[in-house]
């Protein structure tokens, strides 16, 4: 059962495509959730002329991790993401408010034999969209799914980019990521 919960909390590894099983996503508020039909979306723009909308930017989406010109597989791996507690000061109505923020700095992928870091790069321009023949910027990435319920769910895991911001509340700060075989 608990095999079960954890393959389908991230998601399907190309040869189970078919099979459902979800990925378990943690979050810094000690909650947990499946996350059905997951997959990896590598928000991103372009200098390409009509490449890019207006509105949301535009991604790509990937069951495996893409770091550098790296490709990682997760199935069956668990995914950690490291903070840093940062301050932040902004002014709300006349009056300087300060509080605390979580930026993502790594990532650390698990097997069940070694452990690993993954650098925290940006995806490369041939593994975002590799027929551009402008420039192409990655912006943040998001884990994404389904609920039990079905209802579609986005989390922020990191920002590549000032243009994105990514510090979630810790009911929406994802820690850990248990991916299914």
């Amino acid at each position: 059962m608990a095999l079960s919960a954890l393959l389908l909390a991230v998601g399907p590894s190309r040869s189970d495509e078919g099979s459902g099983a979800p990925a378990i996503v943690y979050f810094a508020d000690g909650s947990n959730m499946p996350l059905a039909s997951w997959s990896f979306a590598y928000s991103y723009d372009t200098g390409v002329y009509g490449a890019g909308t207006f509105g949301a930017a535009p991604h790509r989406e990937s069951q495996d991790l893409l770091s550098g010109k790296k490709v990682f597989r997760v199935a069956g791996a668990v995914l950690q993401v490291q903070y840093r507690e940062y301050e932040q000061s902004q002014e709300v109505e006349g009056e300087t408010k300060t509080s605390k923020v979580a930026v993502a700095t790594g990532l650390t992928v698990t097997r069940p034999t070694p452990k690993g870091e993954v650098r925290l790069e940006p995806p490369s321009k041939e593994l975002l969209l590799p027929s551009a023949k402008g420039t192409v910027r990655a912006l943040g990435l998001d884990l994404q799914g389904s609920t039990l319920t079905g209802t579609r769910r986005s989390f922020c895991l990191m920002s590549y980019s000032f243009d994105v911001e990514c510090h979630p509340a810790a009911a929406d700060r994802v820690v850990k990521v248990e991916f299914p075989n």
